[in-house]
Order: structure tokens, then sequence, then C-alpha cells
């Protein structure tokens, strides 16, 4: 994702800076470190799981905006530690889904729904690398990784926000870690799976007068995060657009704990 987002940034016209600490990768610098000798409009975080939150601490007086990758940090409690030792950053969760331009069309169907499901599901989408498997460094599988995405998109249909009524994890591919996980909102469903064995889906479904319409979100297969490039510069470009509006810092950080509280329940 790292690369991919140095090309959205080019694309909206920023000087980039890139960090990695494989030389073969060929970025600005090889260490965050290394990075901090300059102050940053924006800071983009998309390290493993278990990292974000040093990195944060660590980069949050050079930057404006701290963008971090989901699942954020490991818990509710330690996002709204940071955003309170610097209160003159803002932070913010990647939060791609929101912005597509269908979601208004879809908020408009939620609201004459007496039922939804979203549902990302995929056929052999097991993550390879030591640390996706791992639940200390994840803080979980498909629920840190897909399950964030369904929760950021449900909210945004703004519906009527009840308690979550019913979760299910489950390890159904033996692996060690969480492969499916399925989360209740009154009349909501929100289902992500890492591998199914039938075929690749990424859908919302309403169901208005005993009707099911639903909606192929797009590619969850191939799209990074099942998502295509705009989206992820509009979320950027408002973020930037907003940055001293301190009520829309305010409703994004609410976003932010309530997705981290909802992960917790889990």
């Amino acid at each position: 994702m790292g690369r991919q987002y140095r090309t959205w940034f080019y694309q909206l016209g920023y000087d980039t800076t890139t960090v990695d600490a494989d030389p073969l990768k060929q970025a600005t610098y090889l260490s965050v470190q290394d990075a901090l000798a300059q102050t940053y409009d924006i800071v983009y975080i998309g390290t493993p799981n278990y990292t974000h939150e040093s990195i944060a601490h660590t980069v949050a007086d050079h930057a404006r905006i701290v963008l971090i990758e989901k699942p954020g940090l490991a818990d509710s409690a330690s996002w709204q530690a940071l955003v309170d030792k610097f209160p003159n950053t803002r932070f913010a969760m990647v939060k791609n889904n929101q912005h597509r331009t269908e979601m208004p069309g879809f908020a408009r169907l939620a609201a004459m729904a007496e039922r939804g499901k979203i549902v990302w599901s995929r056929r052999d989408g097991i993550p390879q690398g030591a640390w996706f498997l791992n639940p200390q460094q994840a803080f979980g599988g498909v629920s840190r990784d897909l399950m964030p995405h369904l929760l950021s998109i449900y909210h945004n249909l703004h519906t009527p926000k009840v308690p979550c009524s019913y979760t299910k994890l489950e390890d159904d591919s033996n692996v060690g870690i969480d492969t499916f996980c399925e989360m209740q909102y009154g009349t909501w469903r929100l289902i992500a799976c890492w591998q199914n064995h039938i075929e690749d889906e990424f859908y919302i479904e309403f169901t208005i007068n005993d009707r099911a319409v639903r909606f192929d979100i797009g590619d969850a297969f191939t799209a990074f995060g099942g998502c295509p490039g705009g989206p992820y510069m509009s979320m950027i470009n408002t973020l930037q657009e907003n940055v001293n509006d301190d009520e829309y810092w305010l409703h994004e950080n609410g976003v932010d704990l309530w997705i981290h509280q909802q992960l917790e329940s889990l």
C-alpha cells in the first residue's frame, strides 16, 4: 500500500518522502528517525499493526495530520491517549470506503431498508507473512483486516446506531487466527471472511419491502482495500481541507473510537 499511497499523494500535488528499512525498496530514508529533520503536512503509517502506535508517537510532533492504516491501534484507550497527548496534531484511521461516490445513495437506501447486509469475503485471501498470522502483532485476523472497512461503511450509512447484539469469530481454516467474523447491529449484519472456498465477494444488500437489492462494491481480491484510487485521494483531500476545523476532527475521532470499541467487543 505504501507505494500506492506515494502515487496518490504525487497525483494530488504533494512532495513525497518515503521510509522503508529495506534498501531494495529505494525509499527516501531507511528509518523514521532519519526522516524527522523536517515537518510534514500528512504522514501515512502503513506498517505492520503492532508498530502503528510507536511510530505515531514518534512522528506526531513532526506532522499536522497522521493517517494510520486500519485497524488503528490495539484498543480505544491507546487511540484516545494518542489524541490527548498531541493536541496540535490531527489523527485519523484510514476510512477510504466512506469516500466512495456511491455512499450518499447507499445512505438513502439504508434509511428505507428493513434489513441490511455488508459482506467482504475472499475465496483464498489469507495473507502471507509472519505478522499477519500472529495475534499479538496483528491484534486479530480478518476481524482487524476486513471488518474495520465494514464498520466504517455501516457507520457512514446514517442508520440508527444500536449496540452490537451478536458476534461470531472463528478460525475455520486452522491457521491460528480468526478467518471469519460476523457482527450484527439490529437488522444489519456485517460479515468478513478470509477464505470461503467459493468466490470473492464485496457487496452491500438492502431489503426494502421484503425485496433484497444487492450492489457489488468492488473487486475484493485485486483492488486496494476493495476500492479504486479515487476514494483514497478524496479522503486525503478531505482531511487536508478540514485540518483547522475542530468540529470535523471531533467527529472524526468519534468514528475512530467507535470502530476501535466495536473491535474490542469481539
